[in-house]
């Protein structure tokens, strides 16, 4: 179109001055713009000129998708040493017109914790959930408009203390990306019990006798966690 086209990065107007039409021609001017808030964006412009006036109106609609939220949580707060609980991420998608595409997310998990074996794995989110070691992530996932999903996995605590856990942030194709999700859980040590034996067990007046006391790892998923050890 000739003449000076303005548009300027981050601001809210282009504008076309001294361009030139040809008699019975037409010609172009295009930029690219970024949905900056979710809804609906009305977007009207008219056009005038030196010689013929001023001439009609032109109008065009785009829907600026929301990106996807997503929040996460352990099943308890806390846990004993080598034992399992639930890690569950929670999806949701604001907008509600259009479903989210191509939802992806990645999650590594703190020294404190590993994916469990058996996983236990849930998926309604769609896509491709991948749980292994100590990295959980989705990528291709589908949210439908105002809708939600979810992904669950078994993890298992492997060492003492406060695990502080973060994902990526949440992406999809359609509606760009959110924010992070963050949870905590507590490791503590694992439960034992204590036995006490006296050998010999019925002894003389006078005899020498020793008291043994073992302590022993207890409970689910703590066979072999720690030696069991005596004090005489």
């Amino acid at each position: 179109c000739g003449g000076t086209v303005t548009a300027t990065a981050a601001s809210s107007a282009v504008s076309l001055s001294n361009g030139t039409v040809a008699g019975g021609a037409s010609c172009t001017v295009s930029v690219n713009v970024t949905g900056v808030s979710a809804g609906v964006e009305n977007n009207t412009v008219s056009v005038t000129s030196a010689n013929a006036g001023a001439g009609n109106m032109a109008s065009a609609s785009v829907t600026v998708l929301a990106p996807p939220t997503i929040a996460k949580s352990f099943a308890v707060s806390s846990i004993p040493f080598g034992q399992n609980t639930t890690l569950t991420f929670n999806l949701a998608n604001p907008n509600s017109t259009q479903p989210l595409t191509g939802v992806a997310f990645s999650d590594t998990l703190p020294a404190g914790l590993t994916v469990a074996n058996p996983a236990g794995l849930t998926n309604t989110c769609g896509g491709t959930v991948t749980a292994l070691g100590g990295t959980i992530s989705l990528s291709g996932g589908t949210i439908a408009a105002s809708a939600t999903c979810s992904i669950s996995v078994q993890v298992t605590a492997v060492a003492v203390g406060v695990d502080n856990n973060a994902t990526s942030a949440v992406t999809s194709s359609n509606g760009g990306t959110g924010l992070t999700a963050t949870a905590t859980i507590t490791v503590t040590r694992a439960p034992t019990t204590t036995t006490v034996t006296v050998a010999p067990a019925n002894p003389s007046f006078g005899q020498a006798v020793t008291f043994t006391a073992t302590v022993a790892p207890s409970g689910p998923n703590n066979s072999g966690i720690n030696p069991t050890g005596t004090v005489s």
